[in-house]
């Protein structure tokens, strides 16, 4: 698929769809250009990527700084909008990708395999997708025995715990439906 430009931005985009994610693109164009003028690439990830956000989401924007850029977290609101935004140098990034599937949650390589590009002007954020796309296909490492185990006897107890929920059992099983 060949990027489209954004017209307020001058930003290679992907996937523009409906109405709502033309919005959530240029409100994310807008944030980066504004608040980060030392990126070196930039993406649209969560809802807003999947064409499934509302106009109260909040925008999740993964930065690529610099190499020498403090990998951190914001959450700002930019012109009305909520934002999460990840500022991570490439080296940063690839430490998260190796923490995702360490612990078996691949958060940060979901949001940035399956995002929308804002910037990429060097080709340092497909190179970056394109690894993220790979490791999500490969899964994670097999689990130790030692890791079946726990995880097998944390389903048990769980599963214990719910079935054994009554009118006088601890409030925090009752939770569980």
């Amino acid at each position: 698929m060949s990027p489209q430009r954004h017209p307020d931005a001058g930003m290679a985009v992907h996937r523009l769809g409906s109405d709502q994610t033309a919005a959530d693109v240029c409100a994310a164009s807008r944030l980066v250009s504004a608040r980060y003028p030392e990126t070196i690439g930039a993406v649209l990830g969560g809802s807003a990527a999947r064409g499934q956000s509302t106009p109260s989401s909040d925008l999740d924007i993964t930065v690529l700084l610099p190499d020498h850029g403090m990998r951190r977290r914001e959450v700002l609101r930019h012109n009305d909008r909520l934002a999460e935004v990840f500022l991570n140098s490439r080296s940063d990034l690839r430490t998260a990708f190796a923490e995702s599937r360490t612990t078996r949650r691949a958060t940060a390589l979901f949001l940035f395999a399956d995002s929308i590009v804002l910037h990429d002007p060097d080709g340092h954020v497909e190179a970056l997708r394109q690894e993220a796309k790979a490791q999500l296909a490969a899964g994670p490492d097999p689990l130790t025995g030692h890791e079946y185990d726990a995880q097998r006897a944390l389903l048990t107890d769980l599963l214990d715990d719910l079935t054994d929920t009554g009118p006088n059992s601890d409030p925090h099983e009752q939770l569980v439906p």
